[in-house]
């Protein structure tokens, strides 16, 4: 035979060995999923309790019960609110304890909304967060608004457009949530 009839034999040989490559590198890639997902869930370091599992947020507790508590409304720019309780050493609800606010509370939002025109957390950063949530995907509210990093908390827009309609969405969680535990 000659070497130009050869070449429907290499060229399958060699799509076969690419394609099994493809298959590997994919694995790889769902095994490092598993591990984000499943096994690298950052976790809050001071003991708390959580006091109140919505679908749309937790209520983590810490410290005694006694005194005014001290809200800390993270997530911050993306991150989960493990940003504000890292590890010893670097964590703000471990501040403010040793600071002398005997009760912090630390909330955990499962609604993600980014500013479109954010230059410093870019809505690609926010919507991203989803992998470092508890909450199951489907569970997440993702939502791009227009304006910037300032604009979402103070935009006119925002306000009149966004957070009421993300008001109406966490009290029909939290109805939901509580219709449930009452038939139990």
């Amino acid at each position: 035979m000659s070497v130009p009839a050869f070449w429907p034999m290499v060229m399958a040989t060699e799509l076969t060995r690419q394609g099994l490559e493809a298959y590997a590198r994919n694995l790889r890639f769902v095994e490092e999923e598993i591990k984000i997902h499943e096994e690298l869930r950052p976790q809050l370091a001071t003991p708390h309790r959580v006091r109140l599992d919505l679908r749309t947020m937790k209520l983590c507790d810490y410290g005694g019960p006694d005194g005014l508590p001290t809200l800390v409304d993270a997530p911050y720019a993306g991150h989960t609110a493990v940003i504000a309780d890292y590890r010893k050493g670097q964590s703000l609800v471990e501040t403010l304890l040793a600071a002398g606010c005997g009760r912090v509370l630390l909330t955990d939002w499962t609604y993600l909304l980014a500013g479109a025109s954010d230059d410093i957390t870019t809505p690609e950063q926010v919507l991203r967060a989803e992998n470092y949530l508890g909450t199951p995907r489907p569970g997440i509210v993702k939502q791009t608004a227009p304006g910037g990093h300032i604009g979402l908390f103070m935009g006119t827009r925002t306000l009149r457009d966004y957070w009421p309609a993300i008001g109406r969405w966490i009290a029909d969680q939290s109805k939901e949530k509580a219709g449930k535990s009452d038939h139990r």
